[in-house]
C-alpha cells in the first residue's frame, strides 16, 4: 500500500530510511556496506575526514547526515557539478596526473579497515582499489569538505545537507 512508509514509527514520507539511521548508527556500526562506492565513502567520512578535521567529521556526525549523500555525486561526477568547467578540468589535470604516479605499495598514508571474513569484504576490497587508482579523490574530497568547514559548523542538518549538495 502506498501510505505504508508513512504508519511506522520509523518511516518517512519519501520511503523507508537508510538501514544506518534505523538502527540510530552510522556507516559499519549497522552492518557492512551493501556497495564499493558506500564502503568508499564511510572511508573517506570515517578515515579522511576524521583525521583531517575531527570537529567538522563529529558536527556532520551528530546531525545525522550521511557521507554518502553528498559523496556519491561528487565521487561518481568527479566533482564537475561542484566546480566551473575550467576548475573541474584543472582538478581532474591534478587526479589523473597523480594516479599514473602512484606511490610505492606499502606507503598510502591512511588504511582502508579490515572487514571480517565474508561481511563486506569484497566491498571494501573493491573500494580500496578504486581509492589507489585515483587515489587523490579522497583528499580532493575532504579538502572540499574543510573549504566549506566555516559555513557547515554553523549550520543546522537541513542546512548542511542544502549546502553540501549546491552546486558552485
Amino acid at each position: 500500500a502506498r501510505g505504508g512508509a508513512r504508519g511506522g514509527a520509523r518511516g518517512s514520507v519519501i520511503g523507508e530510511l537508510p538501514r544506518a539511521r534505523v538502527a540510530g548508527g552510522l556507516g559499519r556500526d549497522s552492518g557492512p556496506p551493501s556497495s564499493a562506492i558506500l564502503a568508499r565513502c564511510l572511508f573517506i567520512f570515517d578515515t579522511v575526514v576524521r583525521a583531517a578535521d575531527p570537529a567538522l567529521h563529529g558536527h556532520l556526525q551528530s546531525l545525522e547526515i550521511e557521507p554518502q549523500v553528498f559523496l556519491l555525486r561528487w565521487l561518481r561526477l568527479l566533482f564537475c557539478r561542484e566546480f566551473s568547467l575550467d576548475d573541474t578540468l584543472l582538478l581532474w589535470d591534478g587526479l589523473f596526473a597523480d594516479a599514473s604516479h602512484p606511490p610505492p605499495l606499502g606507503e598510502a598514508a591512511l588504511k582502508y579497515p579490515s572487514a571480517p571474513r565474508g561481511s563486506g569484504e569484497a566491498e571494501w576490497r573493491e573500494a580500496a582499489e578504486a581509492s589507489a587508482a585515483l587515489p587523490l579523490v579522497d583528499y580532493a574530497a575532504a579538502a572540499f569538505l574543510r573549504l566549506m568547514r566555516g559555513e557547515l559548523l554553523g549550520l543546522d542538518q537541513t542546512d548542511c545537507l542544502r549546502r553540501l549538495l549546491s552546486a558552485r
